[in-house]
């Protein structure tokens, strides 16, 4: 590096700083840090290693690939710049990068989406036309044109695909709800057909409402991930629509962290309890009911409860669900809220053990609006029924342990509705009256975790990104590579960065990950045994994969039971209390039987359920 070069020096508070070569020393460089106007800050001394070379001519770009120095400053620099000036999108090639604003912005509006789908109707149709600014309209009109010509031209594979992630609280909901907007608005076709569309805009509120909440990242983080596949027939009008979930977080429903928040359902019931005395909950449920007030966060600025409870009902009369199986929905949701206030003490009997509950009306109102039996809810979360062999015989719970059978009733009671609650809303949004040409699907994940306290459900969101961030790299250069091939341009194999070692070590075979397999081969196993606990669970990392490069833990950690993994995006410390209940999560035989005697809409709900 030689003297005046303009160069980046990494900085722990903000990333990267500018500044000018002033002496090179050896392994060491003498720099000047400056201002974005040149002028010296201060001299600093550093290692080599922690600077690059900087552009100081780079002019603003809205695509990544333009710019002449690429790396992990000029990136940042290019992305803060467009951001300063309120350009929140940039182009990395066929990849579009979003920086979320934290704020309202007016580029969703309905003259600025029919200046893209004008465009880009114009631009397949042959007509030149000027370039628009980069958008995630650019990126959903590019979908529905490849997906447009495919079919025009009856190739086999038609269908196209958008993946949406991010980190946690990136943004990730909002912009899937712009895709769908854009695809439903451009896919429209008859009278008839645009009622489909609105339909499929119709479930997001439901979605949202019972599986978004707030976490200390995000008020409206999505706890669920979702794949929407949007239907098209042959003149490229959109049909119909259908929608697959997976790995709700039902963790949330009795457990939250403080700062945090339950399903925003429970809180729009909460706003809006006085307009039934049905529910029969008590005054302000957001701060009285147990599982609605461990977070200490009632209220959000960014969301009116109240109207957000009115919009789901509508969204719901709207796909089709009867008035009664309205009430039905929100009396579970009441019910489950007083099935959080279910409490139990310690019943004096001739052996001295088990619990009985404080206060029966709570349970009975708990069970009256969840459709159950009282008297069988009451058996299900005071006794386990244990078989062995040819006989079986009842054990009796203590109160702490008949809380976590009371919380893991209501855990399968809110997964049976939300079971329920997405196939209603296929109903909706499916139809069967057309020829399915091709389809656009909307992937919206969940993005990485990394809080004070990470824990099971931590480990999978993780797991999946890590599994999409190899999708991602494979993806990025299998399209540099095809586009270096039609322009007949010499290049030889690039590696990339590769995560496999990571997957290993999460998903891993003992062949892939000797001498026992990976972290979730070992907690399987360890869910197998007898006696298996959590804390064997971690000794057993911590011996079995100390040497893995993606593993790490120091000697309070160790002592702690705590792991951490070095994931592409960094190093995340999972606490392993708690991970082999959640792995199971398992019903008691005596639940499992509550629910087989279930009837009327809870019994829908189940086959719901079971039919997943």
């Amino acid at each position: 590096m030689e003297e005046a070069a303009a160069v980046w020096i990494r900085d722990d508070d903000e990333g990267w700083l500018p500044g000018v070569v002033k002496k090179v020393d050896d392994d060491q460089i003498e720099v000047d840090v400056v201002d974005d106007d040149g002028t010296t800050i201060e001299a600093i001394t550093v290692p080599t290693q922690e600077i690059k070379r900087r552009d100081a001519d780079a002019k603003p770009v809205d695509d990544l690939i333009s710019l002449a120095v690429l790396h992990e400053p000029a990136i940042l620099h290019a992305l803060r710049r467009r951001y300063a000036s309120g350009e929140i999108y940039t182009f990395n090639g066929a990849i579009l990068i979003a920086v979320n604003p934290f704020r309202k912005l007016a580029l969703y509006t309905d003259d600025i989406l029919e200046r893209y789908a004008n465009r880009g109707l114009l631009h397949a149709q042959g007509v030149p036309q000027a370039t628009l600014p980069p958008h995630v309209y650019t990126v959903a009109d590019a979908a529905y044109r490849s997906m447009s010509e495919a079919i025009t031209s009856n190739a086999k594979q038609g269908s196209q695909s958008v993946l949406i992630s991010g980190e946690s609280g990136a943004g990730k909901t909002e912009t899937t709800k712009i895709v769908m907007r854009y695809l439903t608005v451009v896919g429209r076709g008859s009278s008839s057909e645009n009622a489909v569309t609105d339909k499929v805009l119709r479930s997001n509120p439901i979605l949202e409402a019972f599986g978004n909440a707030r976490t200390v990242r995000n008020d409206n983080s999505s706890r669920f991930g979702k794949f929407i596949d949007l239907e098209f027939d042959d003149r490229g009008a959109m049909r119909g629509a259908a929608i697959d979930t997976y790995l709700l977080e039902k963790i949330r429903l009795p457990r939250h962290a403080q700062g945090e928040r339950n399903f925003h359902v429970f809180y729009q019931l909460s706003a809006t309890s006085n307009k039934d005395d049905a529910w029969r909950l008590p005054p302000s449920p957001a701060t009285t009911c147990s599982y609605l007030k461990q977070g200490g966060v009632p209220s959000l600025d960014s969301m009116d409860d109240g109207k957000e409870f009115d919009t789901v009902v509508e969204a719901l009369k709207a796909l089709g669900v009867s008035d009664d199986d309205v009430k039905h929905v929100f009396a579970l949701v009441a019910g489950l809220t007083h099935l959080g206030d279910v409490l139990f003490e310690f019943a004096v009997g001739d052996d001295g053990g088990g619990s009985h509950v404080e206060d029966r009306t709570v349970l009975d109102r708990a069970a009256s609006l969840c459709g159950l039996d009282a008297d069988k809810l009451l058996q299900a979360v005071t006794q386990r029924t244990v078989s062995a062999r040819n006989e079986s015989y009842t054990v009796r719970l203590v109160p702490q342990d008949a809380c976590q059978a009371r919380d893991a009733v209501a855990k399968a009671l809110y997964g049976r509705l939300f079971a329920w609650l997405v196939r209603a809303i296929n109903k909706g949004i499916q139809k069967n009256d057309f020829r399915k040409a091709a389809s656009i699907g909307v992937l919206d994940i969940f993005g990485f975790e990394c809080f004070s306290t990470n824990s099971f459900e931590q480990l999978c969101i993780n797991y999946t990104n890590e599994t999409l961030q190899q999708q991602f790299n494979r993806y990025v250069f299998k399209l540099e590579q095809e586009e270096y091939e039609r322009e007949k341009i010499k290049w030889s194999f690039v590696e990339f960065p590769d995560n496999q070692d990571c997957l290993d070590l999460i998903e891993g075979t003992r062949k892939a990950c000797p001498p026992d397999g990976g972290l979730l081969v070992m907690l399987d196993d360890e869910c197998r045994l007898p006696r298996g606990s959590d804390a064997n669970y971690a000794a057993r990392i911590l011996k079995s994969l100390k040497s893995h490069d993606r593993l790490q833990a120091s000697k309070k950690q160790v002592v702690d039971g705590i792991f951490e993994v070095r994931h592409y995006a960094g190093p995340v410390p999972y606490v392993a209390q708690g991970f082999l209940e959640k792995n199971k999560d398992e019903l008691p035989s005596d639940a499992v039987q509550l629910f087989k005697d279930t009837q009327g809409f809870l019994q829908d709900c189940c086959a719901a359920f079971d039919a997943e």
